[in-house]
């Protein structure tokens, strides 16, 4: 009789899953020539030194450019990379979301279509703001993939001070 794999708890599974993430995101961008083995490398031992995730550490070592790196997530998840024009002039749905939380996952509404939110996300494999998002709003996620400065900006500009949903979101932690 076959022994059935143990994984371990959900910690362990996540552990695993990202570090094929990270091995398949890594491959990419080698063979693209936007990384080399050694950047490669030293992202991956601070990754495994301190937890952070592998996305982040390239851009913020400046490994790799926020863009290079959002149309390679983009490719490898198959989903579109949004631009800067496309996000909403004004909160998609008309949700109250918190603006930290936002501004933490870097994240936005961009609109919403029957049951299901579309969400542009920096880091589109953070399983974490998908799942909070989908319990806030008892909707169906649909990830897009965006450029983390212009995430930055739209969240700013809609629920930042003086944007669109400002008054109605002070005071909500």
């Amino acid at each position: 009789m076959a022994e059935a794999l143990d994984f371990g708890d959900a910690e362990d599974r996540q552990a695993i899953v990202h570090s094929d993430v990270t091995e398949a995101l890594g491959a990419r961008l080698i063979a693209l020539g936007k990384l080399d083995s050694e950047g490669f490398r030293r992202a991956s031992r601070i990754r495994e030194e301190t937890g952070e995730r592998f996305n982040q550490i390239l851009t913020k070592l400046g490994l790799v450019s926020e863009r290079d790196l959002a149309e390679v997530m983009a490719d490898q998840l198959e989903e579109p990379l949004v631009s800067a024009g496309e996000y909403p002039e004004a909160p998609a749905g008309g949700r109250i979301v918190n603006f930290k939380f936002l501004k933490e996952m870097r994240i936005v509404p961009l609109a919403e279509r029957d049951d299901v939110l579309i969400l542009v996300m920096a880091d589109p494999y953070d399983d974490y703001a998908i799942d909070a998002m989908r319990l806030f709003t008892g909707m169906s996620i649909q990830r897009r993939v965006g450029i983390p400065a212009e995430i930055d900006q739209a969240i700013e500009r809609l629920y930042g001070q003086g944007g669109g949903a400002a008054r109605s979101i002070e005071g909500i932690e």
